[in-house]
């Protein structure tokens, strides 16, 4: 059960921060914000889903996408929203 626990909080809580990010693209239209919704999108998918799939039995190489979901992309997405808010707020 406690295999369940990491990608259950990721996939719980990212799309709230995809929802934020698509309410503020709304007010400040900006290239990077929308790099950082496919980001969290992208990097919530590979995360959970490689590890709900190796849960399900799926080939271990499959792992290999763990990390890339969680450690790129999830970051990468965040990152880029921070950069998107410390410019709009020094606005």
């Amino acid at each position: 059960m406690r295999y369940y626990r990491p990608p259950c909080t990721i996939s719980s809580f990212t799309p709230w921060a995809c929802c934020g990010v698509g309410l503020l693209s709304e007010r400040w239209p900006d290239a990077w914000l929308s790099a950082a919704g496919w980001l969290l999108f992208a990097g919530v998918t590979l995360f959970s889903g490689s590890l709900y799939l190796l849960l399900a039995g799926a080939p271990r190489l499959l792992g290999v996408l763990t990390p890339i979901g969680g450690a790129v992309a999830l970051i990468a997405g965040w990152c880029a929203c921070a950069w998107v808010l410390s410019r709009e707020h020094g606005r």
